[in-house]
């Protein structure tokens, strides 16, 4: 069970319900990704040039907070998401019908991701939450 310290030092403590809610969240943002890469080439919209990478970071950035409110933030599991997500969806868009891998939207997409953790890492973490 998680516990976070509020404005005036009160504990307040959030239960089992609050947990599988993030995940299942979690989760279905990760199929949800997935579902975006199987949209053919020619279906997707046209977007001006370079702003797909400020969509995938922003995907990864919504990705990662689900992934803080999920899992323990110490954990390895929290990390490895971040980069096993954006290679696999990457190689499995490279099979839908006009699209392609991209190494630099892996990279966007780790980036959304990390910055989240390493944000929520050194800015809340050490202040305000304490994992029993």
């Amino acid at each position: 069970m998680l516990i976070d310290m509020n404005e005036t030092g009160e504990k307040i403590k959030h239960g089992r319900k609050r947990e599988v809610l993030f995940a299942v969240a979690f989760f279905s943002w990760i199929i949800l990704i997935f579902i975006f890469s199987s949209i053919p080439g020619s279906s997707t919209p046209a977007l001006p040039n370079g702003t797909d990478k400020i969509v995938h970071f922003l995907e990864y950035t919504i990705l990662g907070i689900l992934a803080i409110q999920t899992f323990k933030v110490k954990s390895i599991v929290v990390w490895l998401p971040g980069f096993l997500i954006p290679v696999l969806d990457e190689f499995y868009q490279s099979f839908t019908p006009g699209r392609y891998a991209d190494v630099y939207d892996v990279i966007a997409d780790i980036l959304g991701y990390m910055t989240v953790l390493f944000f929520y890492r050194f800015r809340f973490q050490s202040k305000t939450t304490k994992e029993y």
